[in-house]
């Protein structure tokens, strides 16, 4: 899809933080004893929370754990609100459209998100530690794609 054929106008865009929780967990030392090493997973998942006349919300969540559950879990929630172009006449396949081109264009999309994230994850693991932080990758990380 062209630039100018989009339905969605990547650079007007509003941010907003919608939560960010942050669970830590102390393993026992009988886990730290029988586990050699930690899983770290990243899980991103996006859904369409509004679709109205002139805009898109989008929700991004990123969640961080270990596997076993070990040190902490952190889940953050942002919105992205996307002003759509304007189309004169809308036929009766828009909204089916308009979500094909948040699943097509879904790296971009959430890329806001996804740095945001990826800074948020940073600053709360290197919080009263003397040890490296977690640097999550700022991309959108899994397919998970899910529409209203």
């Amino acid at each position: 899809m062209s630039q100018s054929q989009r339905l969605i106008d990547g650079n007007k865009i509003n941010i907003q933080l919608k939560s960010v929780n942050f669970n830590y967990s102390q393993p026992s030392k009988e886990l730290l004893e029988n586990i050699k090493e930690f899983e770290t997973n990243i899980k991103d998942n996006y859904s369409i929370l509004d679709i109205a006349e002139d805009h898109v919300k989008i929700i991004f969540e990123r969640n961080v754990y270990f596997d076993p559950k070990a040190l902490y879990d952190i889940e953050i929630k942002i919105i992205l609100k996307y002003k759509l172009n304007e189309i004169t006449d809308k036929d009766d396949d828009y909204l089916k459209k308009l979500k094909c081109e948040i699943n097509d264009r879904i790296d971009d999309l959430m890329m806001p998100a996804t740095i945001h994230s990826s800074v948020l994850v940073s600053q709360l693991t290197n919080v009263d530690s003397n040890d490296l932080p977690l640097v999550t990758a700022p991309i959108f990380i899994s397919s998970t794609k899910d529409t209203k």
